[in-house]
């Protein structure tokens, strides 16, 4: 996601962006593959080849899923996951812990009270461990551990961290989640966050505005804990909660989304994804792609993936965008393996030419090109990754991305220490994290 996620300034995200992994390492064909989500969640998840009960039918015979690239640590512990949210980042290591770096104005980087409120060096999240997934909105996390339990800190202004009696608007170390289920993943938005249960149901808290869940729009609830969205015995393993509206995958391929069509006050498009003719819409599904396996997002820009071809939609470089989502023009036959989105669309993605190409903005150098160009809207090429990528992760401002190796490089806005250099100076092409043991 963030998308969060996100904003910097005034901008927000989700996202992105899509699950993290449920096991990012593990050849086997049935576990989900889920990255950050985020504004505050990115997502990104891969929809498993199942069999009749599993309900992911047969695909169609031209259409070919090109999985993402597994993850084999040349060194441990290594990065299998990683998550960018608005000024820090987060790392999900092959030992089940985190460490994250950056800002802590909210609390973000998970340590408890420290000094400083940036550090440019990666960190242990305290109380965290046997984590498998996690997701970042514009100023905080999530993190899943493999006994479905659901963790959150940072940002807590709209409730995002789940019910607390303190009334506390933020958290500098992970906090459970109460009154959720066992979950296969969990994804922060922009005032809200989401998780897709075990069982297959979506759960959200945090902020219930703009008919984002549904059941209490018209109660006038504001912030609620984790409730159940009816949709449809739909199984979700991935979902990308915006600031209007959210956008969830399931298992047989299928993209739902419900919420408001736009922002009432500029008419805006969002993450909605489809034609509709109320304010507000019920839990529905996109017409396209028709069956994808990659889904991210972040304020009010969506993207998903199947059959290797990556769609956007909602607010995008310019501003405005696309109500339905609309094909990303890569300048090469390569698929899509892996993808990300941040706020204004600044979008990724993990491409099977054994590239990652980026649009959108780069006054930062966020789109890695090694020079400041103007607005790409075309992808261009990251320059001098030293390696294969695996996982791409974009707050907008900063970007990274994680080798087949586990090794992570990052670049782009670095005030905050988000690049993980050890240092504050931006990059404009991918530079590696100095993790230490």
């Amino acid at each position: 996601m963030r998308l969060h996620r996100v904003a910097l300034g005034a901008l927000t995200s989700i996202a992105a962006i899509l699950p993290a992994t449920l096991s990012a390492c593990s050849d086997d064909p049935q576990r989900v593959l889920v990255e950050d989500a985020g504004d505050e969640a990115f997502i990104d998840a891969a929809v498993p080849e199942t069999g009749p009960t599993g309900e992911a039918g047969p695909r169609d015979a031209d259409v070919v899923d090109l999985p993402p690239r597994k993850i084999e640590c040349a060194v441990s512990p290594c990065v299998i996951e990683i998550a960018t949210a608005e000024r820090s980042t987060c790392a999900l290591l092959s030992d089940g812990t985190v460490r994250c770096w950056g800002s802590n104005d909210y609390g973000q980087l998970g340590r408890g009270p420290i000094d400083a409120d940036v550090d440019d060096a990666p960190a242990p999240v305290a109380n965290l461990s046997k984590v498998t997934q996690l997701s970042s909105g514009a100023n905080g996390y999530c993190a899943r551990a493999e006994d479905g339990v659901v963790a959150c800190w940072g940002d807590n202004q709209a409730g995002q961290l789940g019910p607390d009696d303190t009334g506390a608007t933020s958290s500098d170390v992970p906090r459970a989640i109460t009154g959720l289920p066992k979950a296969r993943a969990a994804f922060m938005g922009e005032g809200i966050a989401c998780a897709a249960l075990e069982a297959g149901d979506v759960m959200c808290w945090g902020r219930s505005s703009s008919g984002r869940i549904p059941a209490l729009h018209d109660a006038g609830e504001d912030v609620v804990p984790p409730t159940k969205i009816d949709l449809g015995g739909h199984k979700i393993v991935s979902i990308a909660p915006g600031r209007t509206a959210i956008v969830a995958l399931s298992e047989d391929g299928t993209l739902l989304s419900w919420g408001r069509r736009s922002r009432p006050q500029t008419e805006k498009v969002n993450t909605l994804g489809r034609e509709v003719a109320l304010d507000y819409a019920a839990p529905g599904p996109l017409l396209s792609p028709e069956r994808a396996t990659l889904l991210g997002g972040w304020g009010e820009a969506a993207t998903a993936a199947g059959g290797g071809a990556a769609f956007r939609w909602g607010v995008l470089v310019d501003q405005r965008g696309p109500v339905l989502p609309e094909p990303v023009p890569f300048a090469t036959s390569a698929k899509a393996q892996w993808i990300s989105i941040g706020p204004s669309a600044q979008f990724c993605a993990v491409l099977s030419d054994e590239s990652v190409r980026c649009i959108g903005f780069n006054n930062y150098g966020q789109l890695g090109t090694g020079d400041f160009d103007a607005v790409q809207v075309v992808p261009a090429k990251v320059a001098e990754l030293p390696g294969v990528p695996a996982r791409v992760a974009t707050s907008g401002y900063h970007a990274c991305a994680v080798l087949v190796t586990g090794a992570a490089y990052c670049w782009g806005l670095n005030s905050r220490g988000q690049l993980g250099t050890g240092d504050f100076s931006l990059r404009t092409t991918p530079t590696p994290v100095r993790f230490t043991p």
